[in-house]
């Protein structure tokens, strides 16, 4: 018995999805449950997409209970819990100013902004 049973026009999307998402956690929830339609165990799926068995079956159950959802909304995180992040109107306001601008006119010695800087 397999895990899941997709229809022909819910596997076109999620191929249709692969080649074109830029989320990386859509992109790996899209192809693990086409190899999950294909009858891939689910071990294998967990060690290739990098994430445990337990989150696959999530995946899965996501999927399943969100069918009143938009195709795209299936497979995104749901809304978070917990305090916001807190950033401020400055950092708003100047960060896009400083993307634009290397890092270097900043003293930093990369020639391109990382997450950490």
């Amino acid at each position: 018995m397999n895990l899941l049973t997709l229809s022909v026009s819910e596997r076109r999307a999620l191929e249709k999805k692969i080649q074109h998402i830029k989320d990386v956690k859509i992109l790996k929830r899209a192809q693990a449950l086409l190899w999950l339609a294909d009858a891939m165990p689910v071990p294998e799926i967990a060690q290739r997409v990098g994430v445990t068995r337990r989150t696959i079956y999530v995946w899965v159950s996501l999927y399943k209970n969100r069918c009143h959802n938009s195709f795209i909304g299936r497979l995104q995180d749901g809304p978070k819990t917990g305090r916001p992040p807190r950033k401020s109107a400055f950092i708003l306001r100047e960060l896009p100013h400083l993307l634009d601008e290397s890092p270097r006119q900043h003293g930093y010695y990369s020639a391109n902004w990382t997450s950490s800087l």
